[in-house]
Protein backbone atom coordinates (compact mmCIF):
# COMPACT_ATOMS: atom_id res chain seq x y z
CA UNK A 1 0.00 0.00 0.00
CA UNK A 2 1.22 3.56 -0.64
CA UNK A 3 2.63 5.29 2.43
CA UNK A 4 1.87 9.00 3.02
CA UNK A 5 4.35 11.25 4.76
CA UNK A 6 3.69 14.86 5.75
CA UNK A 7 6.59 17.21 5.10
CA UNK A 8 7.10 20.67 6.60
CA UNK A 9 8.35 22.76 3.69
CA UNK A 10 9.71 25.39 6.08
CA UNK A 11 12.07 22.79 7.62
CA UNK A 12 15.36 22.68 5.65
CA UNK A 13 16.19 19.17 6.92
CA UNK A 14 12.92 17.79 5.52
CA UNK A 15 13.48 19.62 2.23
CA UNK A 16 16.68 17.59 1.75
CA UNK A 17 14.87 14.21 1.94
CA UNK A 18 15.69 12.07 -1.08
CA UNK A 19 12.91 11.55 -3.61
CA UNK A 20 12.34 8.03 -4.91
CA UNK A 21 10.96 6.77 -8.19
CA UNK A 22 7.16 6.77 -8.15
CA UNK A 23 6.85 9.36 -5.36
CA UNK A 24 4.00 11.89 -5.68
CA UNK A 25 4.45 15.26 -4.02
CA UNK A 26 1.20 17.09 -3.25
CA UNK A 27 1.49 20.74 -2.16
CA UNK A 28 -1.89 22.10 -0.96
CA UNK A 29 -2.90 25.71 -1.50
CA UNK A 30 -2.99 28.05 1.45
CA UNK A 31 -6.49 29.06 2.54
CA UNK A 32 -7.90 32.44 1.56
CA UNK A 33 -7.71 33.61 5.18
CA UNK A 34 -4.16 34.85 5.74
CA UNK A 35 -2.90 35.13 9.33
CA UNK A 36 -1.97 38.58 10.63
CA UNK A 37 -4.03 40.36 8.02
CA UNK A 38 -6.98 42.70 7.61
CA UNK A 39 -8.77 43.64 4.42
CA UNK A 40 -10.10 46.86 2.92
CA UNK A 41 -12.97 46.79 0.40
CA UNK A 42 -15.33 49.13 -1.41
CA UNK A 43 -14.91 52.77 -2.46
CA UNK A 44 -11.16 52.88 -1.83
CA UNK A 45 -8.20 53.36 -4.16
CA UNK A 46 -6.24 50.30 -2.95
CA UNK A 47 -8.57 47.48 -1.91
CA UNK A 48 -7.10 44.19 -0.72
CA UNK A 49 -5.32 42.55 2.20
CA UNK A 50 -2.93 44.38 4.50
CA UNK A 51 -0.63 43.20 7.26
CA UNK A 52 -2.10 43.49 10.75
CA UNK A 53 -0.21 44.30 13.94
CA UNK A 54 -1.62 44.77 17.47
CA UNK A 55 -2.68 48.38 18.05
CA UNK A 56 -3.51 48.94 14.37
CA UNK A 57 -6.39 51.34 13.68
CA UNK A 58 -8.59 52.07 10.67
CA UNK A 59 -6.51 55.23 10.09
CA UNK A 60 -3.52 52.98 9.32
CA UNK A 61 -5.49 51.91 6.22
CA UNK A 62 -7.31 55.19 5.50
CA UNK A 63 -5.53 58.35 6.58
CA UNK A 64 -6.06 60.72 3.65
CA UNK A 65 -9.40 61.08 1.84
CA UNK A 66 -7.83 62.32 -1.40
CA UNK A 67 -5.23 59.56 -1.57
CA UNK A 68 -7.01 56.57 -0.01
CA UNK A 69 -10.69 56.95 -0.97
CA UNK A 70 -12.61 56.92 -4.23
CA UNK A 71 -14.18 60.26 -5.17
CA UNK A 72 -17.67 58.95 -4.43
CA UNK A 73 -16.83 57.43 -1.03
CA UNK A 74 -19.54 57.89 1.61
CA UNK A 75 -17.81 59.59 4.55
CA UNK A 76 -20.87 59.21 6.78
CA UNK A 77 -20.45 55.55 7.63
CA UNK A 78 -17.98 52.71 7.31
CA UNK A 79 -18.27 49.20 8.70
CA UNK A 80 -15.91 46.67 10.24
CA UNK A 81 -16.88 43.02 9.82
CA UNK A 82 -15.27 41.09 12.68
CA UNK A 83 -15.03 37.41 13.62
CA UNK A 84 -16.27 37.16 17.20
CA UNK A 85 -15.64 33.52 18.13
CA UNK A 86 -14.05 30.23 17.10
CA UNK A 87 -17.16 29.29 15.11
CA UNK A 88 -16.27 32.20 12.76
CA UNK A 89 -19.49 34.02 13.67
CA UNK A 90 -19.32 37.70 12.81
CA UNK A 91 -20.43 41.00 14.22
CA UNK A 92 -20.51 44.33 12.40
CA UNK A 93 -19.22 47.58 13.91
CA UNK A 94 -20.00 51.01 12.42
CA UNK A 95 -17.67 54.02 12.37
CA UNK A 96 -17.92 57.61 11.17
CA UNK A 97 -15.33 57.91 8.41
CA UNK A 98 -15.34 61.74 8.40
CA UNK A 99 -14.74 61.85 12.18
CA UNK A 100 -11.96 59.30 11.86
CA UNK A 101 -10.17 61.36 9.19
CA UNK A 102 -10.49 64.49 11.32
CA UNK A 103 -9.43 62.79 14.57
CA UNK A 104 -7.07 59.85 13.94
CA UNK A 105 -5.81 57.80 16.89
CA UNK A 106 -8.81 58.79 19.04
CA UNK A 107 -12.02 57.02 20.01
CA UNK A 108 -13.37 58.01 16.57
CA UNK A 109 -10.68 55.79 15.01
CA UNK A 110 -11.52 52.15 15.84
CA UNK A 111 -8.81 49.63 16.66
CA UNK A 112 -8.61 46.68 14.31
CA UNK A 113 -8.39 43.01 15.17
CA UNK A 114 -6.80 40.25 13.13
CA UNK A 115 -9.00 39.21 10.15
CA UNK A 116 -11.17 42.36 10.31
CA UNK A 117 -12.71 43.48 7.03
CA UNK A 118 -13.19 47.24 6.59
CA UNK A 119 -15.98 48.28 4.19
CA UNK A 120 -16.30 51.75 2.63
CA UNK A 121 -19.45 52.48 0.62
CA UNK A 122 -20.13 54.70 -2.39
CA UNK A 123 -22.39 57.71 -2.00
CA UNK A 124 -25.95 57.48 -3.23
CA UNK A 125 -26.35 60.99 -4.61
CA UNK A 126 -29.86 61.36 -6.01
CA UNK A 127 -33.18 59.58 -6.29
CA UNK A 128 -33.52 58.49 -9.92
CA UNK A 129 -30.14 58.27 -11.63
CA UNK A 130 -28.13 55.37 -13.05
CA UNK A 131 -25.30 56.34 -10.71
CA UNK A 132 -27.75 55.85 -7.86
CA UNK A 133 -28.52 52.32 -8.99
CA UNK A 134 -24.81 51.53 -9.34
CA UNK A 135 -24.04 52.88 -5.87
CA UNK A 136 -26.92 50.93 -4.37
CA UNK A 137 -25.76 47.76 -6.14
CA UNK A 138 -22.26 48.36 -4.82
CA UNK A 139 -23.55 48.85 -1.27
CA UNK A 140 -25.74 45.75 -1.38
CA UNK A 141 -22.99 43.83 -3.17
CA UNK A 142 -20.50 44.56 -0.40
CA UNK A 143 -23.04 43.51 2.21
CA UNK A 144 -24.47 40.41 0.51
CA UNK A 145 -22.05 37.93 2.10
CA UNK A 146 -22.27 39.73 5.45
CA UNK A 147 -26.09 39.45 5.47
CA UNK A 148 -25.88 35.80 4.39
CA UNK A 149 -23.44 34.99 7.19
CA UNK A 150 -25.49 36.85 9.82
CA UNK A 151 -28.60 34.94 8.68
CA UNK A 152 -26.87 31.55 8.74
CA UNK A 153 -25.27 32.01 12.17
CA UNK A 154 -28.59 32.67 13.94
CA UNK A 155 -29.22 29.80 16.31
CA UNK A 156 -32.15 28.72 18.45
CA UNK A 157 -33.06 31.53 20.81
CA UNK A 158 -30.91 34.07 18.94
CA UNK A 159 -32.58 36.38 16.42
CA UNK A 160 -30.97 37.16 13.07
CA UNK A 161 -28.78 40.24 13.54
CA UNK A 162 -30.15 42.17 10.55
CA UNK A 163 -32.57 45.04 10.08
CA UNK A 164 -34.67 46.24 7.15
CA UNK A 165 -34.54 49.90 6.16
CA UNK A 166 -37.20 51.04 3.69
CA UNK A 167 -39.12 54.10 2.58
CA UNK A 168 -37.60 57.51 1.83
CA UNK A 169 -33.94 56.48 2.06
CA UNK A 170 -31.46 56.44 -0.82
CA UNK A 171 -30.55 52.73 -0.63
CA UNK A 172 -33.35 50.70 1.01
CA UNK A 173 -32.57 47.11 1.85
CA UNK A 174 -31.42 44.64 4.50
CA UNK A 175 -28.52 45.81 6.67
CA UNK A 176 -26.49 44.32 9.52
CA UNK A 177 -27.66 45.23 13.02
CA UNK A 178 -24.64 47.34 13.92
CA UNK A 179 -23.15 47.32 17.41
CA UNK A 180 -24.55 50.31 19.28
CA UNK A 181 -26.69 51.29 16.29
CA UNK A 182 -29.17 54.15 16.57
CA UNK A 183 -31.92 55.07 14.11
CA UNK A 184 -29.53 57.69 12.68
CA UNK A 185 -26.84 55.01 12.15
CA UNK A 186 -29.28 52.82 10.24
CA UNK A 187 -30.45 55.73 8.06
CA UNK A 188 -26.79 56.51 7.27
CA UNK A 189 -26.23 52.84 6.42
CA UNK A 190 -29.06 53.13 3.90
CA UNK A 191 -27.38 56.12 2.23
CA UNK A 192 -29.29 58.82 4.10
CA UNK A 193 -32.74 60.32 3.61
CA UNK A 194 -34.13 61.39 0.26
CA UNK A 195 -35.37 64.95 -0.30
CA UNK A 196 -38.95 63.67 -0.06
CA UNK A 197 -38.51 62.23 3.45
CA UNK A 198 -41.14 63.39 5.97
CA UNK A 199 -39.06 64.37 8.99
Amino acid sequence: LPQATTIDLSDTDQLSLAAQSGDTLVVPKVGSLVANSVSLEGAVTRPGSYGWVPGMRVSDLISNARRDLARDADLGLGMIVRQKNELLDIEVVAFDLAALLANPATDADPSLQEFDEVLVFSLVTSDLTDADADADASRQGLLAQVIEKLSSQARQGEPVQTVSVSGAVRAPGIYPLLSGATVETLINAAGGLTDSAFL
